[in-house]
């Protein structure tokens, strides 16, 4: 999957242009050229990082004016757009670097710029979570053992017990492995979602691949190896995600989806639907956060990369 197919997707034209980052350029800086706040920058180019925007030779989406770019999905129009990102529909169509004639004037895959649009706010945390991040994300089960995250049942009325002060043992990250010689499940993985290249890999502390989705929103996320689902529902900042058991020590999760299409216990082949791609948890930007662990849901991390065709 190439590291620029999201931009082989979106053509240039008067509303936005694709910049290649010169040596010397920052964010700032490059805001200061064009004219627009660095904000803009920064949505329009979620996968990257602030330090990216000083990288030399990174391509970036740079718009001829302060929002957010937009590509249509299936059953929307303008109305649904501008009251995704707080802007009245003829503000898009009064845009004329979009070449829209009308509010009903857009198709699908049309790539338009939202003029002073607003990013939605994904939705919050629920307060017990609190902001974690998802390299910090732990089974929910108060450190017991065998339970399924999110199933742990505390008592709500029964007073704290005392219990003898103990030295809890130090946290190890696991180690990032590298797949199995003979797993013999390397030729039956596919990959979750057709995206727009990696955005971020596997390190000692990002425990998965992101695959951007900006080239592709509100995608199909699917299994990417036969399993039976054994967690499907909202997992702290993993936000809406799906957990595959592939029966051969290997578990693989699928972070941040929009809605989930499968239930615990359901069998799944390679390519079968899980959900919808999306910005749910800890997310700045719609994007796929894809893991395979090793042993449990949060076993020893693998790198996808190795599995993947």
């Amino acid at each position: 999957m190439p590291a620029n197919s999201a931009r082989a997707a979106v053509e240039e034209g008067e509303a936005f242009r694709m910049y290649i980052v010169e040596q010397g350029d920052n964010l700032e800086s490059i805001a200061s050229r064009f004219q627009i706040s660095p904000r803009t920058l920064v949505v329009n180019n979620f996968e990257l990082l602030a330090e990216d925007f000083s990288q030399p030779g990174r391509q970036i989406i740079v718009l001829a004016t302060d929002g957010v770019l937009h590509t249509i999905k299936s059953g929307e129009d303008l109305s649904f757009v501008g009251d995704l990102y707080s802007v009245a529909p003829e503000q898009i169509v009064n845009y004329a670097p979009n070449g829209l004639t009308s509010a009903t004037d857009v198709a699908e895959g049309r790539v338009v710029v939202v003029p002073g649009g607003q990013p939605p706010i994904p939705p919050e945390l629920p307060e017990e979570q609190g902001p974690l991040l998802e390299e910090e994300i732990a089974p929910e089960t108060d450190g017991r053992a065998g339970e399924t995250p999110g199933t742990a049942d505390t008592p709500a009325d029964e007073p704290p017990t005392e219990q003898p002060t103990e030295e809890a043992p130090p946290v190890e990250e696991p180690a990032v492995e590298e797949a199995p010689v003979d797993s013999g499940a390397v030729a039956g993985w596919t990959w979750p979602v057709s995206g727009c290249g990696i955005t971020r890999g596997v390190s000692s502390d990002h425990h998965g691949i992101d695959i951007g989705l900006f080239c592709n929103p509100g995608a199909t996320i699917v299994a990417a190896a036969a399993g039976t689902v054994v967690f499907a529902g909202w997992d702290g900042g993993y936000g809406n995600s799906v957990v595959v058991d592939h029966g051969n020590g290997l578990f693989s999760r699928y972070a941040h989806l929009s809605s989930i299409s499968v239930s615990s216990g359901t069998s799944v082949g390679a390519g079968g639907a899980l959900g919808i791609s999306g910005n749910t948890g800890n997310s700045s930007g719609e994007h796929l956060h894809f893991e395979i662990r090793a042993d449990s849901p949060y076993g020893a991390v693998l790198d996808p990369m190795s599995y993947l065709p």
